[in-house]
């Protein structure tokens, strides 16, 4: 007796295929949405660290972090956490976020050694400073033709940056002056008394801006009432190429616009979410994120804040004395 063999047609072999393709395209975005959250979480957790580093230099130093000289200046390891420091935030909490083998390249040792190291200081990645939801890289194109004063400008290829900028306040639209004094000399001087600079030192509201030295007294609105770092918006198409105006420098630069961001107007400060709308990126908060952005507030602790947000709030939050205390919106 002859056995009957059974397999599929075609056409259920094709039925087959289409239901596999459905259940695909319906679980596809459940997992994308999952993998998101995760991001997310890592990049609300990175704030939480810096934060910490935050209230850790807070302690140690009785300030938050300074912002440092300007853009044509790194951080030094022999001129401490103060005023003398050319460096910005992200250098001063490196000690503090146990990264302190960066901070120290060059500590102690003579000039042409030191900017020596300071450069090899620059292409030293501080994965904190990086949301996973933007980009998985930890060093980028540099492209500018001079890298900073106290580094011996060798130009490397690849550097290191950030994600999340600090909160320079709601007095200026700009987060930068220019490219700091000419020597150490000067900068110890009296450079930082005249013009542009003496009224953007006397003026600001922020908590980390040049030559900042924010004590939790000066910070009358509550800390927690008050943005210290939130995550900045840039331009989708240049997450790594190194054009962006603000993330074409290096994470440990003094102060400009790749490490800080202010509230004074809605036209060039309200937060966005990352696009490539030909958008001047320079000056607002923002994010990859969809919806929303986040925020680490001045005692250490992480809001998540909607991109509806009405402006005015924001600008309350940027300001640490303006005596408009406001809730953190949802």
């Amino acid at each position: 007796m002859r056995s009957t063999r059974h397999a599929f047609t075609l056409v259920e072999l094709l039925v087959v295929i289409a239901i596999i393709g459905i259940l695909v395209a319906l679980l596809l975005p459940a997992i994308q949405q999952a993998r998101e959250a995760a991001r997310r979480t890592e990049c609300i957790n990175n704030l939480k660290q810096l934060g910490l580093g935050f209230q850790n230099h807070l302690s140690v130093n009785k300030f938050y972090p300074t912002g440092g000289w300007g853009w044509l200046w790194t951080g030094d390891p022999d001129r401490g956490y103060n005023t003398r420091q050319p460096g910005g935030w992200a250098y001063n909490v490196l000690e503090f976020c146990e990264e302190k083998t960066i901070r120290n390249l060059g500590k102690g040792l003579a000039a042409n050694q030191k900017r020596a190291a300071a450069t090899k200081a620059i292409q030293s990645p501080f994965t904190m400073l990086l949301c996973p939801t933007r980009r998985t890289k930890v060093l980028f194109a540099f492209k500018l033709g001079t890298l900073c004063r106290n580094c011996d400008n060798a130009n490397p290829p690849l550097v290191a940056r950030s994600d999340y900028a600090a909160n320079a306040g709601t007095r200026f639209a700009n987060n930068e002056i220019g490219e700091g004094p000419g020597s150490l000399t000067d900068g110890d001087a009296t450079f930082f008394n005249t013009g542009g600079w003496a009224d953007y030192i006397k003026r600001c509201d922020g908590v980390s801006y040049v030559r900042s030295k924010v004590t939790v007294k000066n910070v009358t609105d509550g800390t927690s009432k008050t943005i210290a770092l939130g995550e900045k918006f840039l331009d989708v198409s240049k997450y790594e190429s190194g054009d962006d105006p603000a993330d074409n420098e290096h994470c440990y630069v003094g102060f400009d616009n790749d490490m800080f961001r202010t509230v004074f107007n809605r036209s060039d400060n309200d937060p966005r979410v990352d696009s490539t709308n030909n958008i001047d990126t320079r000056n607002r908060f923002g994010g990859p994120h969809t919806s929303t952005w986040n925020a680490m507030m001045t005692d250490g602790s992480v809001q998540t804040i909607s991109f509806d947000a009405n402006f005015e709030i924001i600008q309350r939050l940027a300001s640490r004395n303006d005596g408009k205390t406001v809730a953190v919106p949802k």
